[in-house]
């Protein structure tokens, strides 16, 4: 993230480069890290909290000082999203299944909610001036990995730029 930050403010004509793969955009995978490291520092102890915190401090860093790159802070005052809050009880079964790393009674849906809310609009902001898709949630079965088939194999064509408003959930 640190890295991703330093190129976004050394050469922001960056953010604007993309994967060929509509599924490996760097802001979906910035938005994931924070995304998961909010769920994780909401559900655990120890070091593990402590480095859950410190990566989502870093991830909301970087989303806010893109963001002012950009010029999007008015963008963020628009901006709206639930990707993770609306899936809280799903997340909640995930971290049920993990009772030696992860703690059910730790975590909280309105202490997520607050998390959320402090990266969400910067996220929604970019995703929208990048058209750059944020990831859901959670995936689901149909998320494809792209190092699993070839070309060949798939439905339909790559391209290189991801659809925002379509519905990932």
């Amino acid at each position: 993230m640190a890295q991703l930050l330093e190129n976004q403010i050394s050469y922001p004509m960056l953010g604007y480069f993309r994967s060929q793969h509509a599924n490996q955009a760097w802001l979906t995978a910035l938005v994931s890290l924070v995304d998961y490291a909010s769920i994780v520092s909401l559900s655990s102890r120890g070091s593990l909290k402590l480095q859950a915190d410190h990566t989502f401090a870093m991830g909301r860093h970087v989303l806010s000082d893109v963001v002012v790159i950009f010029g999007l802070e008015e963008a963020c005052k628009k901006a709206l999203s639930s990707r993770v809050p609306e899936r809280c009880e799903d997340l909640r079964g995930l971290i049920v299944q993990r009772p030696g790393v992860l703690d059910s009674h730790t975590f909280s849906s309105s202490a997520l909610a607050g998390k959320v809310a402090s990266y969400e609009p910067q996220a929604a902001a970019l995703s929208e001036y990048f058209l750059m898709s944020l990831p859901a949630a959670m995936p689901d079965r149909a998320v494809r990995n792209d190092w699993d088939s070839g070309v060949a194999d798939r439905d339909e064509t790559p391209f290189a730029v991801s659809d925002p408003f379509q519905d990932t959930m």
